[in-house]
Order: structure tokens, then C-alpha cells, then sequence
């Protein structure tokens, strides 16, 4: 829930600065997280209503915090977003986004050394030939072969242009 609430400061913070309004204090802040935790999460919080002996809510059975821990929990992440925030936050943001989204790719299952391997010591062959010994399909052969054409040798690479 903390990062949820950050993730709104930092929303929240940069629109009021790109309206021209001054960042919010911290009592200001903590105050909308608790009208926003309690509007979306309210009942499952636990009251100190239900404790003596009124009717309980059915969510509170599932309750996961009491209202001091609201309490806490907004002055926590209020403190955090005024400390962590910057006015290009989104910019930042969008860059490590794109930045993870193209080192988390993970490579191709036929895209071992193994295979590489078999595949450069059956040249003179079909694509057809080729993909019924490796038990592969064409398409995948051809991805192969356009991969080892395509990629960036250095001159101590067993598979570069030098190498086999």
C-alpha cells in the first residue's frame, strides 16, 4: 500500500507544480492519503468501534491494519514522497521503464552455443535438412541463420567471420 500511496504523491505532486501550485507539507499530504485509504481500503481496516461489543463489519474479520496504523502508515508515506520526489519524476520514471524493459528480455530458447554449434557444423545444407536433424521447424532455422549472420562478431569469437 506504501508504494501505491507514493506512486499517487508523486502523480499528485507533479501536477500541482505543473499548474504552478507549491508542493503540499506533510500534515497536507498525510490527510488525502487517509481520506484515500479510507475511501478505497476502509473496510478493511479495523475500527475501535467494533471492539466493544458493536456489530462488526464482515470485512473485519480480514482486517490487515487498525486505525493508528493508518495513521502511521499515511504520515509514513506522505514523509516519503516529499523526500523521494523530484519535479522530473515522470521523465526519470519513463526512462528506467524503458531501460528495464529492454534488459529483461529473455533470449530464445534455441538461442544456446549448443545449438548455434550444430547448426554451423551442418552448412551445405537445406533449411529443410537442417530443421528435421535438429528437430526444430523452418522458421526456427531460418531465425538461426539470420541470427549468425547478423551478429556482431569480435575477432576472437569462434563463430565470427575468422572462426568456422
Amino acid at each position: 500500500m506504501l508504494r501505491y500511496l507514493n506512486k499517487l504523491g508523486y502523480r499528485a505532486l507533479n501536477d500541482l507544480t505543473g499548474a504552478g501550485y507549491a508542493p503540499p507539507t506533510v500534515a497536507q499530504l498525510t490527510a488525502a492519503y487517509a481520506g484515500i485509504v479510507d475511501e478505497r481500503l476502509g473496510k478493511f481496516v479495523k475500527s475501535s468501534a467494533g471492539s466493544s461489543g458493536e456489530r462488526q463489519s464482515k470485512f473485519e474479520k480480514w482486517a490487515y491494519v487498525d486505525e493508528g496504523g493508518v495513521e502511521r502508515l499515511t504520515t509514513m508515506a506522505a514523509e516519503g514522497t516529499l523526500q523521494d520526489w523530484t519535479p522530473d519524476f515522470l521523465r526519470v520514471a519513463a526512462l528506467r521503464g524503458r531501460v528495464g524493459g529492454t534488459r529483461s528480455r529473455r533470449a530464445p530458447l534455441w538461442m544456446t552455443d549448443g545449438n548455434l554449434e550444430r547448426l554451423l557444423a551442418m552448412e551445405g545444407q537445406t533449411v529443410a535438412e537442417q530443421a528435421r536433424a535438429l528437430k526444430l521447424s523452418t522458421a526456427t532455422i531460418e531465425r538461426m541463420r539470420r541470427h549468425l549472420r547478423q551478429r556482431p562478431w569480435d575477432e576472437t569469437s569462434e563463430f565470427g567471420p575468422g572462426g568456422r
